[in-house]
């Protein structure tokens, strides 16, 4: 029962975020990501002008498999907590929870 509280406490405190991950099949022992940049077997690429990771993986021989993860504020839904609101950072993926009346102040979570 602990471990319910321990989790609600959490997602009370960062609020709630989804990831969104994507996979594909390369006929090639290498992959390339959406921004053109090869990336060979057991390599990872993080792009941060669209919010993703992406790592390279050996699949059937001839081939290679790309994961990609979106990361912070556009993996999904986020929801801050009352009285809160999300902005982003100057990078524009990294979420920061601000108090809704003055950005400049981060929320305090009880």
């Amino acid at each position: 029962m602990n471990n319910i509280y321990f989790i609600c406490f959490f997602v009370g405190l960062f609020g709630v975020s989804y990831e969104s991950c994507f996979y594909q099949i390369f006929q090639s022992d290498s992959c390339t990501a959406s921004n053109g940049v090869t990336i060979p077997v057991g390599a990872d690429l993080r792009i941060p002008e669209k919010c993703l990771d992406c790592s390279c993986s050996a699949g059937s021989p001839g081939q290679a498999a790309m994961g990609c993860c979106v990361y912070g504020v556009h993996a999904g839904i986020m929801i801050p907590p009352k009285g809160c609101k999300i902005i982003t950072e100057a990078d524009g993926c990294t979420p920061k929870i601000v108090v809704e009346g003055d950005e400049s102040k981060l929320c305090a979570h009880k």
